[in-house]
């Protein structure tokens, strides 16, 4: 039973984690969007965290890392 609930205490911290990135990724592309050369590797290397995790923090978001990249430039184009 303890292991059980430890898994879903470990879950649920995962889950936290990967939307704080997911918050810090947003901030940091709503920042860098005018750089042409934007990218998901300048993302992820600008939060210090491999592409790969990047990728699996947007997992469960509505938009991927470069969707959000999109409309920030959508956006600001709009603005």
């Amino acid at each position: 039973m303890s292991l059980e609930s430890d898994g879903k205490a470990a879950f649920a911290d995962q889950s936290a984690v990967r939307a704080a990135i997911r918050r810090r990724a947003k901030a940091f592309i709503d920042g860098h969007c005018q750089r042409p050369d934007l990218r998901p590797e300048a993302v992820a290397s600008g939060l210090k965290v491999s592409l790969r995790y990047l990728h699996q923090c947007f997992e469960s978001a509505e938009l991927t890392v470069m969707q959000q990249i999109r409309d920030a430039r959508l956006e600001r184009a709009f603005a």
